[in-house]
């Protein structure tokens, strides 16, 4: 029993079952341990089954493929051989026999490996396997038929087990195939029949592949070739050379099999044939015949060694005749027999003469092979199993008549003589050539040099990467270690200061939550580190240490307990105040404060989220504390939310009765519609909701260059959301039957009301007070958009170009504003729900048909109306026209506004004169009129601000023409010269004077017909047309002064029909001093003289009949004493210069004045009266413009 237990815990079996199951168990066990990027994939049981059944599987797989391949090969050897023909009967029982002999072979090396084992150590050698067959190395005996081989390897000295039989002379002589088996603790010796070396021989293939398949790594470790002596020196040269053949022939066989040069020993037998080898060789003692007599060939590669082979051979081959001759005295000498003394003579030449067919021989078998794989020949090896006498028989070799020559039918003895001449058995060079040449070469492992050297490769190479897994996962582990020590010793590190801490906080005001949070948001992460991720830790951190789960539970406890401690009786102090300061009025939403109130004091009523959200939301309406900011704020409300989320905390004592009543009277104020739509509000406020998110995406990508809001907000100000149909539809339609349903739950309970309204009624004052606040929004966001203000035409042309545009913002602004105030349902995003719509709308209709609407039916009134109402004028243009595909009839007021750019351009390329307007502004106005805000006052601000930014233009223009038309000649003739300025500068020439003034053909003159006249209005005071504010300028004033000035100016100095200065007055005397007698007035020939009389007055004109060019004037008085006193001027001006030195007044009568004249202390008055509107004795000082156009 005992033995059969050890069997069994010895067997592969056994211990394969052993390690597959702990493989199973620690699958089940250690599953769910395992985690590949935070999964799992063992963690449930139906995985780990499936796993298990998985390695199972495969270890069955594994364990059964070898038993199925050995009996798949079994079948096919017996196909092979069952298939042989029927006449080869006898042959497949040599077969059986043949493999028989390989199964008694295999168990007697298994025996023979392990008879040194005892007890526990020969069951454990089983575990091995068929390791013991590569233990030690098989050689093959091959030779033909007679050569010795057999009886060389029974005298060869080695320790055979079991004893192989000795065979008489002639046993293989009666054709028996059997193949012989050596058995030794040195190696397997394999002789082969000489039948085997025939070409149509069928045991050859089935014997390579018995060596293939039991020795499937190393078939054979080397062959020695027996090449018996007597065939060598008997055998003809035909018989040698198929010989040789037959022998090269099989060993290309093996090399085919072996994959690889593989070692030929060549050892030649019946080595006694040679004539006086036994005499020369008789003195030796035991150990002399058992050396090795032949030589050994150095190992090269490939084609060298057969190249080399031919040197090698007669070198060696030689070295052993000269050894043979040196002895040869030696030898004669001992022996006194004069027969042996001549046998041993002819020793050494016997010896040469069997150089010739040996170097034959040897030169056929191992010549070079192309294609093929090559075996190596090791050396040539002499040999002697049975010292024995020629027959007389044997046919002779025909060899010459000398006395060296070996003629083995001379040595002829009589029948008498036999039986005393015969010298025992003796065996020469056998057991040092088997032990220390053959067999020695082979016993390390018996496999090939380059199998031995891969399978150390992958040795050391297993060993090592053994090494290094151990070595990683050692390195791993230490790093792991210290990692998760660092890790614990940074958690530690932070627990003095959190006990400090809360230690102070216990001192602080009960309300104070802000400072609450350094502490919370701390332990919230208590658990965290710096150097890595604790929820996704790395390799360096796990490895089966990491137990930062455990420190984020313990961490949460903490964390949990001082939320519980610490903030909690803050949020019920800050409910209870809140709902205080709810009750006395001072905080809207009284609703929320007493649900959150009652929420305390009733468990099941209780909602953490809603308390957290509430909280959050009143925070800003605490005074005491100042603003949290976004990042406080989100910490806040993650601990709120894990405070009042997870548990259900109860305020110490029962509730206020009083205050709970108070608060609901101070709900009872407001009606429940407007409660609810106040809840609404706050839900869907922030809410995006809307298909525009701004104004700017309303109107397109360019409003930014042509709109702007007057509150001074960015047009991408987002839009309310809630304010859109997609906020309405989508938000509050949607929600609020469910928000009254739930806000009529909720009264029963928070404002204990019991009789409460239908649903459906305040679901309908939700939407009218909706659409009233939408009315509002809207109309305060349509007041709000105005056209950007343009400083220059330039400007205004490009604000035109744009608003015109196929894309015009205005356009895209209307068409969005028409969308969104229109509040029509959302288009389905789902196209099958338009179409299952569509159907419904068609048999809707079908139905509708069957009952036709009376005269007393009324259309159903929806809450939308009120909206569209409001706006009908602004739907009504936005929406296409029928049958006109998207145009609008607003189209049409884009092409006027393509009118204005184009009236505008022209303006700019001609300088605003010469181009008409016609009704362009006439009729944009009138439309402007029709349009509803913020579009009219739009179109207003663009007609007013074109025709001011026009006007400016063409004032600008006109400016530029007359600085280049008079500018410069003005500046250097007229500017500062008189009579246009002060007395003292040099007189105008009335040519330089007609070129700037004269009427019809002055600079000034044709430039006012051209481009002012019909621009500005005389009346009065001079302006540009059309007048509006901030028309004009200070610059365009200065120009209108300039034309009024030249107009005043040509109308004193010139008359209608005339180019050149010229006018006329009437003179009339008033008075003179009584020391005067008379007075003499003469004006470029034109002479009046007054005496003290009656007033006689005198039409004079100038320049007079002497003209300008000899302008002369001059005043003489005549007095008392005799003395005449005069005052004269010269120029073209000089009636002027005479007169401006005098005292001028101004008389009531139109344009006339009295000149004072003082001569000498004697004066003189007399009354100028113009024929003229203008006084041309009272010209303006007229001031040329500059460069920049101004004056």
């Amino acid at each position: 029993m005992l033995k059969k237990l050890m069997v069994i815990f010895t067997s592969r079996l056994f211990w394969g079952g052993v390690m597959v199951s702990g493989a199973c168990l620690l699958i089940w066990l250690a599953g769910p341990l395992i985690a590949i990027e935070g999964e799992s994939p063992l963690r449930s049981a139906q995985r780990r089954r499936q796993a298990i059944a998985a390695v199972i599987g495969v270890w069955l797989v594994l364990r059964a493929m070898p038993l199925l391949y050995r009996a798949w090969l079994q079948r096919r050897l017996l196909r092979h051989l069952q298939s042989r023909s029927e006449s080869a009967a006898g042959a497949g029982e040599s077969d059986l026999a043949l493999q028989m002999g390989f199964d008694n072979a295999c168990r007697i090396i298994k025996k023979l490996a392990s008879q040194h084992l005892q007890g526990y150590w020969k069951y454990c050698w089983r575990l091995t396997g068929r390791k013991y067959l590569y233990n030690i190395p098989w050689l093959l005996v091959i030779g033909a038929g007679g050569s010795g081989k057999s009886k060389a390897l029974l005298h060869s000295g080695l320790d055979f087990y079991p004893p192989p039989v000795k065979r008489h002379a002639g046993t293989r002589a009666d054709g028996h195939s059997q193949c012989e088996w050596y058995f030794s603790s040195l190696g397997i010796l394999l002789s082969l029949p000489g039948q085997y070396m025939d070409h149509d021989n069928a045991h050859w293939p089935l014997l390579r592949s018995l060596l293939r398949r039991y020795r499937s790594r190393q078939p054979f470790d080397g062959v020695v070739l027996a090449i018996s002596v007597q065939d060598l020196l008997f055998f003809s040269a035909e018989d040698l050379h198929r010989q040789a053949s037959q022998m090269r022939s099989r060993l290309l066989d093996l090399a085919r099999d072996l994959g690889r040069p593989f070692p030929v020993y060549l050892m030649l037998t019946k080595a006694d044939c040679l004539l006086g080898f036994s005499d020369y060789f008789s003195r030796l003692d035991g150990a002399e015949m058992e050396q090795v007599w032949g030589f050994n060939l150095m190992r090269s590669g490939g084609e060298a060694l057969h190249s080399e082979l031919p040197i090698q051979l007669e070198a060696q081959y030689e070295k052993l005749h000269r050894r043979l001759a040196m002895a040869l005295p030696d030898t004669l000498q001992a022996e006194a027999d004069p027969g042996k003394r001549a046998a041993i003579f002819a020793f050494p030449q016997a010896f040469m003469s069997l150089r010739p067919p040996l170097m034959r021989q040897l030169m056929l078998i191992f010549a070079p092979h192309h294609g093929e794989e090559h075996f190596q020949l090791e050396g040539v090896y002499f040999t002697s199993a049975n010292q024995k006498k020629i027959s007389a028989q044997a046919p002779p070799k025909e060899t010459g008549t000398d006395l060296f020559a070996y003629q083995p039918g001379n040595s002829e003895l009589r029948p008498g003589d036999e039986e005393q001449k015969r010298v025992p058995a003796q065996r020469y060079f056998l057991e040092a050539l088997f032990r220390q040449v053959i067999l020695s070469d082979g016993t390390s492992a018996g496999n090939a040099h380059y199998r031995k050297r891969s399978q150390r490769m992958l040795c050391l190479l297993a060993s090592g990467a053994m090494l290094l897994l151990v070595s990683m996962f050692t390195c791993a582990f230490i790093l792991s270690y210290k990692n998760n020590c660092r890790y614990v010793n940074e958690v530690q590190d932070r627990l003095p200061y959190l006990e400090i801490h809360s230690a102070r906080l216990a001192k602080l005001p009960n309300h104070d939550l802000r400072a609450l949070l350094p502490l919370l948001n701390r332990l919230s992460h208590l658990a965290d580190s710096h150097q890595f991720d604790p929820s996704a830790p790395t390799l360096a951190y796990r490895m089966g240490l990491y137990r930062g789960h455990m420190m984020h539970v313990s961490a949460d406890v903490v964390y949990v307990h001082a939320l519980k401690r610490l903030m909690l009786p803050l949020v019920i102090d800050r409910i209870n105040l809140l709902a205080a300061e709810a009750a006395s009025g001072e905080m809207p939403f009284a609703q929320e404060a007493l649900k959150a109130y009652l929420m305390l004091h009733q468990p099941d009523r209780y909602d953490g989220r809603f308390l957290t959200h509430w909280l959050m939301a009143r925070l800003p309406h605490q005074d005491s504390e100042r603003p949290l900011n976004a990042l406080e704020r989100e910490h806040l409300r993650g601990h709120l939310l894990r405070l009042l989320d997870d548990a259900k905390p109860a305020s110490p004592g029962g509730g206020d009765d009083q205050l709970v009543s108070q608060l609901r009277r101070v709900i009872a104020k407001k009606s429940l519609a407007k409660r609810v739509y106040c809840r609404l509000k706050m839900a869907l406020i922030t809410e995006h909701r809307g298909g525009y998110s701004s104004l700017a995406e309303l109107a397109g990508p360019l409003a930014g260059q042509v709109f702007k809001r007057k509150s001074g907000q960015a047009l991408t100000a987002p839009i309310a959301g809630l304010f859109t149909p997609e906020g309405y539809w989508l938000g509050l339609d949607r929600q609020v039957d469910n928000t009254v349903a739930a806000q009529l739950e909720e009264e029963q309970w928070v404002t204990g009301i019991k009789d409460l309204p239908d649903g459906e009624i305040v679901a309908g004052q939700i939407r009218q007070l909706y659409m009233d606040e939408f009315i509002r929004y809207w109309d305060q966001v349509l007041a709000d958009v105005v056209l950007v203000s343009c400083r220059n035409l330039e400007e205004r042309i490009h604000a035109i170009r744009l608003l015109s545009d196929e894309r015009s913002p205005m356009r895209n602004l209307l068409v969005g504003l028409g969308y969104i105030l229109r509040l029509e349902r959302p288009q389905e995003q789902n196209q099958l729900a338009g179409w299952g719509r569509k159907l419904n709308d068609e048999a809707a209709q079908r139905i509708s048909g069957l009952f036709r609407q009376t005269a007393n039916d009324e259309p159903l009134w929806l809450p939308e109306d009120i909206v569209r109402e409001h706006y009908r004028d602004l739907i009504d243009i936005s929406r296409p026209l029928a049958d006109a595909g998207a145009a609008t009839r607003f189209d049409g007021i884009i092409q006027q506004l393509g009118e204005v750019y184009y009236y505008l351009v022209a303006v700019k390329a001609e300088g605003g004169h010469g181009v008409a307007h016609g009704d362009i502004m006439t009729r944009l106005r009138a439309e402007a009129g029709r349009l509803p805000q913020p579009f009219r006052a739009m179109l207003h601000s663009i007609a007013a601000e074109t025709a001011e930014v026009s006007q400016h233009h063409a004032q600008a223009r006109l400016r530029q023409l007359v600085n280049a038309q008079s500018g410069h000649f003005c500046r250097q003739a007229i500017q500062g010269r008189f009579p246009l300025s002060g007395a003292r500068g040099p007189d105008i020439l009335p040519d330089d004077l007609a070129h700037i003034f004269a009427p019809g053909c002055g600079i000034m003159s044709q430039l006012f017909q051209q481009h002012l006249r019909d621009n500005i209005s005389q009346e009065n005071e001079w302006r540009w047309l059309p007048a509006s504010p901030g028309a004009s300028t200070q610059e365009d004033s200065e120009l209108l002064d300039a034309f009024r000035q030249a107009q005043a100016i040509s109308g004193a100095l010139f008359r209608a029909d005339v180019s050149t200065p010229s006018f006329s007055f009437v003179l009339r005397p008033r008075s003179m001093d009584s020391s005067i007698l008379s007075m003499t007035l003469d004006i470029n020939g034109q002479i009046t003289h007054y005496r003290h009389g009656p007033l006689t007055a005198a039409h004079l004109s100038w320049p007079g009949p002497g003209g300008a060019a000899a302008g002369q004037a001059s005043l003489s008085l005549k007095l008392a004493d005799g003395r005449v006193v005069a005052r004269t001027a010269s120029g073209p001006w000089a009636l002027h210069r005479l007169f401006a030195g005098a005292d001028s007044e101004t008389l009531d009568q139109g344009p006339a004045r009295r000149l004072l004249f003082n001569l000498e202390g004697h004066s003189a008055r007399v009354d100028v009266t113009p024929d003229s509107s203008y006084d041309p004795f009272s010209l303006p000082e007229f001031r040329c413009l500059d460069n920049k156009g101004r004056l």
